[in-house]
């Protein structure tokens, strides 16, 4: 049984929730019984049905506040940021049951900024782009029935991009707390503020950073469709590219660039790094042959990802599919025909071959 509603008071959204749920299950368990007629034990399984009752409980509220600049200047109409703070309470308890002491009551706060720009319009009559800035995201939360170390860490999140080139996204995460050696080699948490004990708010305990870029050439029309192109001039957002995918090869698309490089760090307090870019590039021989090759390198290793290439043959109703990745761990190789149709997928001919031998 569930019950939430979202009122609004003035310019706070308040949301109150409550939840009860009644769970049972039903169990046997094999219990040593005395035997009085000679003094000897005999197991007897005996079913029982146990009952949890479970309630939760939540308050949520937030607000949106506007701050805008407007120097109408350098082709910047308006800049505009707007800051939604967020915090909840939630209580959980067991009512009844096996444990009905267990209990969990704890608060959640969430900042989100948001900065976008709107540029002068280019001709009277006509609205102006709006591009988004960046956007950054903070968030911790506080355990009233915990003993000690009540704060959990503050997560911080970014995203934003270069002129709609690059996009360029990463987190970090920080600690409160003290970290202390208690063994040669091996440290913990203590129950100490860094900010009492070093000065500083909280530490660092890992960062990532992600820059991708993807750009295309201009897609082919295709009977009365307009021509698709990217509003950047053939920059097209980044999307992941797996090197095991064996996807439907685009023929309208003559070309496609992609690259992405990022870097991790974690301290515990041991500096751990990794660093990598990875690269996908796919172009049309003809109308009907597709070349596609995909690799990168590790920056902290010092060696190359494993290469992969992939040979795709437009056969009308059908599509052929070679793929080769030639060294490394996942050296194989995989050829497959199969019927484009997709209520037809199962309908194809594979071969595969790998250093385990041929399948």
């Amino acid at each position: 049984m569930s019950i939430s509603i979202a009122p609004k008071l003035g310019y706070i959204t308040v949301s109150p929730s409550l939840h009860f749920s009644d769970s049972r299950d039903f169990s046997s368990t094999d219990v040593p019984v005395a035997d009085t007629s000679d003094s000897s034990l005999a197991i007897v399984n005996q079913k029982q049905a146990k009952r949890v009752g479970m309630l939760s409980s939540g308050l949520s509220l937030n607000t949106r506040l506007f701050g805008i600049l407007q120097p109408n200047a350098f082709g910047i109409s308006a800049i505009r940021h707007t800051l939604t703070p967020a915090v909840s309470f939630s209580y959980d308890r067991q009512m009844y049951g096996d444990n009905p002491d267990d209990k969990r009551l704890y608060a959640t706060f969430n900042i989100s900024n948001v900065f976008e720009m709107k540029t002068i319009p280019e001709a009277e009559g006509k609205e102006g782009t709006k591009i988004n800035l960046l956007n950054v995201g903070l968030g911790s939360s506080y355990d009233f029935t915990a003993d000690s170390m009540n704060l959990s860490n503050l997560g911080m999140n970014f995203r934003t991009g270069l002129g709609r080139v690059f996009d360029i996204n990463g987190g970090a995460n920080f600690d409160f707390y003290k970290l202390e050696e208690s063994s040669p080699g091996r440290f913990n948490r203590v129950n100490k503020f860094e900010l009492s004990e070093n000065g500083r708010l909280a530490r660092l305990t890992n960062f990532n950073i992600r820059f991708s870029t993807s750009l295309s050439g201009e897609k082919k029309k295709s009977g009365n469709q307009q021509t698709q192109r990217d509003s950047s001039a053939g920059v097209q957002p980044v999307r992941s590219r797996s090197y095991d995918s064996m996807a439907e090869p685009d023929f309208s698309i003559p070309w496609q660039l992609s690259l992405d490089w990022s870097y991790s760090e974690s301290r515990n307090p041991q500096v751990t790094r990794s660093s990598s870019i990875n690269g996908n590039l796919d172009f049309n021989l003809t109308e009907k042959w597709k070349f596609a090759v995909a690799s990168g390198y590790d920056f902290v290793n010092q060696e190359f990802v494993y290469p992969r290439m992939n040979i795709s043959r437009d056969l009308h109703c059908w599509t052929m599919n070679f793929s080769w990745t030639p060294i490394g761990q996942y050296r194989s190789y995989q050829f497959e025909i199969r019927v484009k149709a997709s209520q037809l997928q199962d309908l194809k001919v594979t071969k595969s071959g790998s250093d385990r031998g041929i399948y």
